[in-house]
């Protein structure tokens, strides 16, 4: 084969490995945000849900924590982005999660609001500690 023809499937080569790069690269990225854009929003509530409690004072929490359930709900069987080899915990775990986000909901004073969530939080911790992306 003549050199400037080997040259030019080098070049191909090359093009063809690269746009394949880019592709997968973009379809992880597009698997990823399947959880990462629920669970930020997860967080955005959690954040709001922290600060009532942090201010000392009952809040009725359970128009968020229903809206966090529904987008936690959404996502439990989608694969997470990290720790693959252990995706078939994630469900289970986003049930235990779910769950302790509905007992939130159902507060009725400051004390309880105050226990709920702090057992939201460690239920949380637990998913968070083995699928939580790294940033």
């Amino acid at each position: 084969m003549p050199q400037a023809t080997t040259h030019r499937w080098s070049k191909f080569f090359l093009l063809a490995t690269a746009m394949m790069m880019a592709l997968a690269a973009t379809q992880v990225k597009a698997a990823d945000s399947k959880i990462e854009g629920p669970m930020e929003d997860v967080g955005k509530a959690f954040k709001k849900i922290k600060k009532i409690v942090k201010d000392g004072e009952y809040e009725d929490v359970s128009t968020l924590t229903s809206f966090m359930a529904e987008k936690m709900e959404s996502v439990k069987n989608e694969e997470p982005p990290q720790a693959k080899e252990r995706t078939s915990e994630f469900p289970g775990l986003m049930d235990e999660s779910i769950a302790a986000v509905k007992k939130l909901g159902e507060a009725k004073d400051y004390a309880s609001l105050k226990a709920s969530f702090m057992d939201m939080g460690m239920s949380c911790k637990k998913c968070h500690d083995i699928f939580q992306p790294e940033e």
